[in-house]
């Protein structure tokens, strides 16, 4: 599962395919959207790093298994890698 902590507008701009969307500002309020997703790793992407790794430490809290993508967003583009808008 992959988890773009991004706000909306960037999100919308281009995101990993199937990514879900929770801004990292309400990600702890919102974890209830998360649950059905428990059993599985959550991968977290942002811009560039810099709220992946607190947003894998607070899911971590709530009894996820979480990793952050390293580079973020950036680096999936860089690599060429597919994004959708």
């Amino acid at each position: 599962v992959v988890l773009d902590v991004r706000a909306k507008k960037e999100f919308d701009a281009g995101h990993i395919v199937d990514s879900l969307n929770i801004p990292y500002e309400k990600l702890v309020s919102r974890l209830g959207e998360l649950e059905k997703h428990k059993a599985r790793t959550i991968v977290v992407v942002d811009a560039m790093g810099q709220h992946a790794g607190a947003a894998c430490r607070e899911l971590k809290r709530a009894g996820f298994t979480a990793v952050k993508l390293s580079g973020g967003i950036s680096s999936w583009r860089g690599d060429n890698l597919p994004v959708v808008k």
